[in-house]
């Protein structure tokens, strides 16, 4: 068992310095904004870590921590608050063969906020979730390793207030989450990774009380990435694919359409509830490299292509649907081209 706390001060001071020629006017605002960014921030929290042994095979880990934070800003900036946060976080796992292992994990954590300013303590809050996380590690062969984490979670956050005639702004979200790694080792120098992980996040307004929610929207993803690695000595190179998909519910979506008729062609528009859905794919390379002395270059590079479109929930008219129909097909497609370098020099 483990038993400590933790100290933090954090103090950022900014002024303007280098005026130059500035106009004053402009000097003035300048500083303003400078005065605006400073803040004093403490923290004090008490944590403890605890590990039981409960067999031969089956461990419990417990990790607890409580504190709050003092975020302290110049009268000018109205974000002046307190932060109070407990957090809870229990961990089982069971080896039922050198083959084959469970882990559970189930936490919550709460934080309340409280804005010191009057104008914004209509903002204060508690934000509650709970979590649970099982993974599973399977073996089922000497060359083939398969792991696979489920995920769900819920957070409510919740009002101190609530003004008179103005209901309250509490906020629900749910999030189901599940994603699978697997590793094949072809050969010595060899190895092929496959991943896929979907998730879904439902939000909704909340009604506290009676613990209900209106849906107000809701968020699906999947994603899939597949490498394949070459390794020699202490260098890794590796070249896959990615592909993301996402479907969002939008209130409200707009498209505009040309619609043909015997008077020539002339726009239309219809707004009402809809779908957007995005897809991004492109291939990727990791590469790793080692050199004397621990020193390494590790460079990262993937070109990404986003197909962006969106469909309504509405019947069209028969006049003008082929057309809807046509520009609910088309999507704006955009190239974003990525690399990342990084080297790590050991003295």
């Amino acid at each position: 068992m483990t038993l400590g706390l933790n100290l933090g001060y954090i103090n950022r001071g900014s002024r303007l310095i280098n005026t130059g020629d500035f106009p004053e006017d402009q000097i003035t605002r300048r500083n303003e904004t400078l005065r605006n960014s400073n803040f004093d921030q403490s923290r004090f929290e008490l944590f403890t870590h605890s590990r039981f042994r409960l067999s031969e095979n089956n461990e419990l880990l417990l990790r607890a921590r409580s504190g709050i934070l003092r975020y302290d800003t110049p009268e000018i900036n109205q974000d002046d608050r307190d932060e109070l946060t407990y957090h809870v976080m229990i961990t089982n796992r069971h080896v039922f063969s050198p083959y084959f292992d469970l882990t559970m994990r189930a936490g919550g954590e709460a934080t309340h906020y409280v804005y010191l300013s009057a104008v914004r303590s209509i903002e204060n809050n508690w934000r509650r979730t709970i979590r649970l996380a099982p993974s599973v590690r399977w073996l089922p062969h000497e060359r083939l390793e398969l792991r696979s984490t489920f995920l769900v979670r819920a957070n409510y956050t919740v009002e101190d207030f609530q003004l008179e005639g103005r209901p309250k702004n509490d906020q629900s979200s749910r999030e189901y989450a599940f994603q699978t790694d697997a590793a094949i080792t072809l050969s010595d120098s060899w190895q092929f990774e496959l991943s896929g992980a979907r998730t879904e996040l439902r939000i909704g307004r909340l009604f506290w009380d009676t613990f209900q929610e209106t849906p107000t929207d809701t968020l699906i993803t999947y994603d899939m990435e597949s490498m394949i690695y070459y390794q020699s000595g202490h260098h890794r190179i590796g070249l896959g694919g990615r592909i993301f998909l996402r479907r969002d519910f939008l209130p409200l979506a707009t498209i505009t359409a040309d619609v043909a008729d015997e008077h020539g062609v002339r726009q239309v528009t219809r707004s009402a509830p809809g779908l957007q859905l995005t897809r991004q794919f492109g291939p990727s390379v990791d590469i790793n490299l080692h050199f004397f002395s621990g020193n390494r270059l590790i460079i990262r590079g993937w070109m990404q292509r986003q197909e962006v479109r969106r469909r309504l929930y509405i019947t069209y008219p028969d006049d003008i649907a082929p057309a809807f129909h046509r520009q609910e097909r088309k999507s704006t497609t955009r190239t974003y081209p990525n690399m990342e370098i990084r080297a790590v020099f050991n003295f």
